[in-house]
């Protein structure tokens, strides 16, 4: 057929597809990749950021979730230390909301000056802190129960001591340590 009779059933000729006369679709193909390589060389070229210097998107939720994961543990290390009850070290841990605005901020900072890093671990940070705040959860709630029979009994409310502090640390920590030995492991096999 001509190429009046396809424009007057409404087909698109080669033209107006981007094909230049007599070209091929492997001859575009290849065209298209030269015209594409150079557009990326001059965007290299103006400093521009490519996709793996882009800064990586943060979940503003889990600089949160990491401080709630790690509450449990500071207030059992601080209990144990100074001999107030969990129960009253763990409110005293509590960290308002411009508190953790202000570590969502700087987390942001840290993301911005080591993109590289944390595009390489990004999987890993969104499935270890939930994880530990879960765990965390679970543990203060524990320790506040724990609290609640020793206030119901004869005995005051006791503050935790050092061993009850490395467990709480060891089971809020243990993806991350899980995750550390991981990549130990890696390392050694590879070299």
């Amino acid at each position: 057929m001509n190429t009046r009779t396809n424009r007057a059933r409404g087909v698109p000729t080669s033209r107006e597809f981007g094909f230049q006369p007599g070209e091929t679709l492997n001859k575009r193909c290849a065209r298209l990749d030269g015209e594409l390589t150079l557009v990326r060389a001059d965007i290299g070229a103006r400093g521009e950021p490519t996709d793996c210097q882009r800064t990586p998107q943060l979940d503003d939720r889990l600089p949160g979730l990491l401080l709630d994961a790690l509450a449990p543990i500071e207030a059992a290390i601080a209990s144990a230390g100074t001999g107030v009850p969990y129960a009253a070290m763990r409110s005293a841990m509590e960290v308002d909301e411009i508190g953790r605005r202000k570590v969502l901020s700087a987390t942001k900072a840290v993301i911005a000056e080591h993109p590289q890093f944390f595009a390489e671990h990004h999987s890993a940070f969104e499935f270890i802190v939930p994880f530990m705040a879960i765990t965390a959860a679970q543990v203060d709630q524990l320790l506040k129960h724990t609290a609640a029979q020793h206030a119901e009994s004869e005995k005051a409310s006791q503050p935790c001591s050092w061993r009850e502090a490395v467990i709480v640390s060891a089971l809020v920590l243990g993806p991350v340590l899980l995750l550390a030995g991981f990549a130990i492991y890696k390392l050694l096999k590879k070299g």
